[in-house]
C-alpha cells in the first residue's frame, strides 16, 4: 500500500509468460515421521503465571490518552473494521 492507503499500481515490467505451459497443481506430500519421534522430549514451554498485567504494564503496551484511542483505531482497521462507523 502507498502511504495514503491507495493500492500501488502493478510494475510495468510484470507480464504473463505465454511460453509456459499450464500444469495441474499437485499437493505436497508429508514425509515420514522421524523414527525417534515418540521418544523425543517435549520442547520446553513457559508455565503461565496466572497473573494479569498491572495498569502500568498495560499503559506501556497501548499508551495512554490519545495514544490508546489511536492504537484501538489502528487495531480495528487491521481487523478490517472501520472504527468510525462500526462498534
Amino acid at each position: 500500500m502507498a502511504p495514503d492507503d491507495r493500492p500501488l499500481p502493478p510494475g510495468p515490467l510484470l507480464s504473463v509468460h505465454p511460453d509456459h505451459e499450464a500444469t495441474d497443481p499437485a499437493p505436497a506430500e508429508q514425509g515420514p515421521a522421524p523414527t525417534d519421534a515418540a521418544n523425543r522430549p517435549a520442547p520446553p514451554a513457559p508455565v503461565p503465571s496466572g497473573e494479569g498485567l498491572d495498569a502500568e504494564e498495560v499503559e506501556a503496551l497501548v499508551g495512554s490518552g490519545a495514544e490508546v484511542v489511536e492504537t484501538n483505531r489502528h487495531l480495528a482497521r487491521t481487523e478490517g473494521l472501520e472504527p468510525d462507523t462500526e462498534s
